[in-house]
């Protein structure tokens, strides 16, 4: 698992660090660090706000005995969203910006269920129904 999101992270560093070089030299460095700043300020601002919104939602399902399955994913998204606006570069905050936006972070759920399915489904074909 680790070898596999070697690559990935190593190329993602890479692009961050391009991507900060070119917009520092297309709107220069102080800018650029203002905006860094102002992305990591307002993905910790968003980021709390609609996690605690998420919350009270998942505890109302709860206290009505609901299952708070896409409340937990939508939670999960803005948690992941928040991170990577925290972290520096802009490529990660233009991810983390799709994941805030509830109807792109609508699309990624419905993309993280369906990638659960075939994996559960995989693995019982794989591995098979427990035998008792």
């Amino acid at each position: 698992m680790i070898k596999r999101l070697f690559l990935p992270f190593i190329l993602l560093g890479i692009l961050e660090i391009w991507g900060i070089a070119f917009v520092g030299n297309w709107i220069g460095p102080i800018p650029t660090v203002l905006l860094i700043l102002a992305s990591a300020f307002l993905g910790w601002h968003y980021a709390r706000r609609q996690g605690l919104q998420i919350l009270r939602v998942i505890r109302l399902r709860l206290s009505n005995q609901e299952v708070p399955g896409d409340e937990v994913i939508d939670g999960l998204l803005i948690l992941v969203g928040g991170i990577l606006l925290i972290i520096p570069g802009f490529l990660s905050d233009i991810i983390g910006i799709l994941m805030m936006i509830p109807y792109t972070r609508g699309m990624m759920r419905l993309l993280v269920k369906y990638t659960f399915k075939t994996r559960i489904a995989k693995r019982m074909v794989v591995w098979g129904p427990k035998r008792r």
